[in-house]
């Protein structure tokens, strides 16, 4: 199974990585799941402390809700980042999340943001991706992804306009109800553009 990922989608994960540099980050991307492929469209920060069942519990309810609310999207998988540079292990946390998800919807999708190779020119994505195996209840290794055109220019004018301080994931939303977790128009406020699948 192949994974795509949409600018805004990876993106938003990245930048949520680059809010917490020093912190374990997880949140929950968004998309649709075809025959032969993921399609992650978008991406919702859920966590940058320690994550907590309960806390947990709420955040996907809410996800959950916001994704009846938007066409042909569901949770396809997370993606996480660890707080230590040199730790490159599958968290725990988005091991559990992913088993969840395939366990409703066949599959899923875990992005393992590197934070050493972020900005890196010479790496064409920082990131690593696991799916699902049923047969065998654990993540596996894929290289097959695909990253939608424009997103390493993307990211790079995002870093450089800093847009990753303004994004809010549900720690902020709890201590903030006002806070948009769902980070809608955050590429459109902070850049003036956007970029879509």
């Amino acid at each position: 199974m192949k994974c795509v990922l949409s600018s805004d989608g990876y993106c938003k994960a990245v930048l949520h990585a680059c809010r917490w540099p020093d912190k374990e980050v997880i949140g929950l991307l968004l998309g649709s799941i075809d025959k032969n492929q993921i399609v992650i469209r978008d991406a919702i920060p859920l966590f940058h402390s320690q994550t907590l069942s309960m806390m947990l519990e709420a955040a996907l309810l809410q996800v959950e809700k916001y994704c009846e609310s938007v066409e042909s999207v569901r949770i396809v998988g997370c993606y996480f980042a660890n707080s230590n540079l040199s730790d490159d292990r599958v968290n725990v946390v988005a091991t559990r999340l992913a088993e969840r998800i395939a366990s409703h919807y066949q599959n899923a999708c875990v992005l393992a943001i590197d934070n050493k190779s972020i900005g890196d020119e010479e790496v064409s994505l920082p990131a690593k991706a696991y799916l699902w195996d049923p047969h065998q209840s654990m993540l596996k290794s894929t290289s097959d992804v695909q990253l939608a055109e424009g997103t390493k220019a993307a990211l790079s004018s995002y870093m450089d306009s800093a847009v990753y301080t303004a994004i809010c994931d549900f720690d902020d939303h709890f201590d903030d109800l006002s806070k948009d977790w769902t980070n809608t128009g955050i590429f459109l406020t902070n850049t003036g553009n956007k970029n879509l699948l």
